[in-house]
């Protein structure tokens, strides 16, 4: 739910109290109270011993006695000894609760049937905070030293008790299976909800059930309800995110269900008020009986409620919206009836985070049909203006805009809905420093450039794309004014009254009567699939500048499934053919050594030439299959101080080639990249390798360097000798800001390539020359160079002239 597409109200704030004020009422800690519901009794215990330390001051009604009288006892000397039994593991703190049990309690006044329910309260550590006596005297503004001694950090057990009425029992499991029989079947998430409100009245009998969700500012909308025919709907009214306070909403966030019987009965006090071992109010938070905030009591009574219950529904842990139960009577509940409600809250949370996934998948999928097909189209076409204006309606569609604008430098072309070219020009102009990536995007363009109010009814929503800032290349998507007439439940500006003491403090509305409101100047959101469609588009027109072709997206896919095909038979073959390969090897042994006295010279050399051949395939296969392991060796992202990495593998390529020494030139230091350093290591070795090996001068040399994004922007004439590798560069730099930019080089003045060779050297298995010549080899080094460069999502190329030299490049982004 998208929700309305304006701020939620925050009220009138005109002064910094009332600023103060509101937030304390939405932070303060409502879960620490002296004060109970009346329907039940509530004992603070301390552990191991039962002795009481707190009791509500209506145990009389339980117990017969006074709370005096009781403080201070072992609950033991009350309770029956099986419900004493069954206490037992939380007083010992061998568990943190205890499922709901029943037993009779005999008092003065009789016996009754109580429900009981208990939990741990975890203590914090708590100490003294005399002064240390060795502590002297001290200069005037300073403090003694405080010796903290530990007093106590152990739990305090909450035991609740309910009478129960006679009869007053449920076949909750009936009911939950009721309920997820016919929970599959609803068509939409809607009608699920509806079911579900339909359930829990039918369950509790509740007056009115109201279903509401929470859009991005926290505001709710209700989307279900079943209410009395009498009563005025709430159905698509909205209540502001001050309805409820932070507090409560990390209380819901834990899945919590909240039932109060009766709102206006007065509470109960706890006595004493203060635990005698924390010395501050009972944390009451997981209670049942907990009082009930008066700013609640007085919201809930303006709506005419005087009981009441709401379940919490989560979504991937976080709070989706609220089941809110509400009835004008009192309204008394048996445990199993609310137990019932919890699970079948529980079981929505589950059931609505599958169709709200399954939606959001929908509408991923029929965004990449819609990208893929305009990627499609797009490949088509040569000249990039053209592919984005002919057809113009898939330039529309991708993000259902009503206008879009294509700039290309200087060369504006309009479509659809938009503003006219000089206010475009403008807007293109304050547009240059709010790009903190790619792309820009707005709901309400006019809040952040007032300019935008001239055209206001055309484009109110503004989603950008920067493809290339330096040319000032840009697409510009725009969303017409949407009017909009929100219901809200009642005025959603705060409202204050003001205290004995002169201040004021925030009070909930006077009235739920629908209160209308009209917004302008905002258009329809845009979602994250409009922002992936956008990128996507991206990349194809980067594409197209890189290397124009028919049909990218299908070659894409193709050479992705091929490298996966390849992989798979790499790693079945090399370890398949290793055996039989061991056999041939083994059985030309044994033939040279059992009948070589029988065998002419001619057979003999053949023996040794197949046995030549088997170490060639062996060594095949050893290359094939550390290649196919590549694919399954995971990519660690951190930063690498490359300069250090690339003279470790230096030393390494120096040790494996004695006898070659070529100059080694560093103009720079290599910075620091966050990469794979594993792979990375392998691509700095096999390159050197290769211009280790492929020499023929009697002054080799090798240099290793790099440049940004930022000074090949910088420089026109930087390799301006190198048209191949310039236009390359160009390309990329459209893919990553500047500075995160970086092109690797490893040069030599070794024997080159063949122009013919150039697009083939990257091929498994590929040599230019015979294995004999140039230290031989098994044609893999630039296969995996070509690999482990793509997996990091970088692009390498290479310039090479016959008897001149050779220049690898490669990219890498941090």
């Amino acid at each position: 739910m998208s929700g309305p597409v304006f701020p939620t109200p925050n009220g009138t704030k005109d002064d910094s109290q009332e600023v103060a004020l509101l937030q304390g009422y939405d932070t303060q800690c409502l879960y620490q109270t002296d004060l109970i519901q009346c329907h039940g009794c509530l004992l603070a215990l301390q552990p191991q011993t039962g002795r009481i330390l707190q009791i509500s001051e209506n145990c009389t009604d339980f117990f017969g006695e006074t709370a005096e009288s009781l403080l201070d006892q072992p609950l033991q000397n009350y309770l029956p000894s099986k419900a004493w039994k069954l206490l037992q593991p939380l007083i010992t703190q061998q568990v943190i609760h205890l499922s709901p049990f029943r037993f009779t309690l005999a008092g003065s006044t009789g016996k009754r049937l109580m429900q009981a329910i208990a939990h741990r309260v975890e203590m914090p550590e708590i100490y003294s905070d005399a002064a240390h006596p060795a502590a002297g005297a001290t200069e005037p503004g300073e403090t003694h030293p405080i010796a903290l001694e530990l007093i106590t950090s152990e739990p305090i057990v909450i035991l609740e008790l309910e009478p129960i009425a006679p009869g007053a029992s449920l076949d909750w499991m009936s009911l939950l299976h009721r309920f997820m029989a016919k929970s599959p079947y609803a068509e939409d998430l809607v009608s699920f909800l509806q079911q579900v409100a339909e359930e829990i009245h039918h369950i509790t009998g509740f007056d009115r059930i109201l279903v509401y969700q929470f859009d991005q500012n926290q505001a709710g909308c209700v989307i279900a309800e079943v209410k009395p025919p009498d009563q005025p709907p709430y159905l698509h009214h909205w209540y502001p995110a001050e309805d409820i306070p932070d507090a409560v909403r990390d209380f819901y966030c834990q899945g919590k269900v909240r039932y109060v019987p009766d709102l206006i009965t007065d509470s109960v006090c706890l006595v004493p008020s203060i635990n005698p071992i924390t010395h501050n109010l009972l944390d009451l938070t997981r209670s049942h009986l907990r009082g009930v905030d008066p700013c609640c009591v007085e919201f809930h009574r303006t709506m005419q409620v005087q009981a009441l219950m709401v379940i919490a529904l989560l979504k991937e842990e976080k709070l989706w919206g609220l089941i809110t139960c509400h009835h004008p009577h009192p309204k008394f509940l048996p445990y199993e009836a609310r137990f019932a409600c919890e699970v079948i809250g529980q079981l929505t949370s589950t059931e609505l985070a599958r169709r709200v996934n399954q939606q959001a998948l929908d509408t991923v999928v029929a965004a990449r049909q819609l990208q893929v097909n305009f990627i499609n189209a797009i490949a088509q076409v040569q000249d990039l203006k053209s592919a984005l204006t002919h057809p113009d309606s898939h330039l529309l569609h991708l993000v259902q805009a009503q206008g879009v604008a294509i700039c290309l430098g200087d060369d504006i072309t309009l479509l659809g809905q938009t503003p006219n070219p000089d206010q475009v020009t403008a807007l293109l102009t304050w547009m240059g420093d709010q790009f903190q990536s790619s792309i820009f995007q707005t709901n309400a363009l006019p809040d952040l450039y007032p300019p935008a109010e001239e055209f206001v009814t055309q484009a109110s929503g503004l989603l950008a794309l920067c493809i290339s800032q330096a040319q000032r290349y840009y697409i510009l998507w725009f969303r017409a004014e949407i009017l909009q007439t929100i219901a809200w439940a009642g005025n959603p500006e705060p409202t204050y009254q003001t205290l004995i003491d002169g201040t004021r403090q925030r009070s909930p509305r006077q009235s739920f009567a629908q209160w209308k409101q009209t917004v302008r100047g905002t258009a329809v959101p845009w979602q994250a699939t409009d922002v992936e469609n956008v990128l996507a588009l991206r990349n194809a027109i980067v594409g197209m500048i890189l290397k124009t072709t028919d049909d990218l997206t299908k070659l894409n896919l193709e050479l992705q499934r091929s490298n996966q095909e390849l992989e798979s038979f790499a790693y079945i073959a090399s370890h398949d053919l290793k055996e039989p390969l061991r056999g041939i090897y083994n059985s030309i042994t044994f033939l040279l050594e059992d009948y070589g006295n029988l065998l002419d010279p001619p057979g003999i050399d053949r023996l040794n030439n197949m046995m030549r051949l088997t170490h060639r395939l062996e060594n095949l296969i050893d290359a094939l299959l550390h290649f196919s392991r590549l694919g399954q060796m995971e990519l660690i992202l951190q930063p690498t101080d490359l300069q250090t990495l690339f003279l470790q593998e230096l030393q390494v390529v120096q040790e494996s080639h004695p006898g070659r020494c070529p100059e080694l030139l560093i103009p720079r230091s290599l910075p620091t990249v966050t990469c794979g350093a594993l792979q990375v290591s392998q691509i700095y070795r096999n390159l050197l390798s290769n211009a280790f090996k492929y020499q023929q001068e009697t002054t080799p040399w090798v240099e290793v360097g790099y440049w940004t994004g930022v000074e090949v922007q910088a420089d026109p004439t930087l390799l301006a000798d190198c048209p191949q590798a310039r236009s390359h560069l160009e390309a990329l730099v459209f893919d990553k800001p500047e500075d995160q930019l970086y092109v690797f080089y490893v040069k030599d003045n070794g024997i080159g390539i063949r122009d013919r060779h150039l697009d083939t050297i990257f091929r498994l298995f590929k040599r230019l020359h015979p294995p004999t010549l140039y230290q031989g080899g098994t044609g893999t080094g630039l296969t995996i160079v070509k690999k482990m460069i793509e997996r990091h999502h970088g692009k390498v190329w290479v310039e090479s002239t016959l008897g001149v030299g050779t220049t690898f490049y490669f990219t890498l982004s941090s």
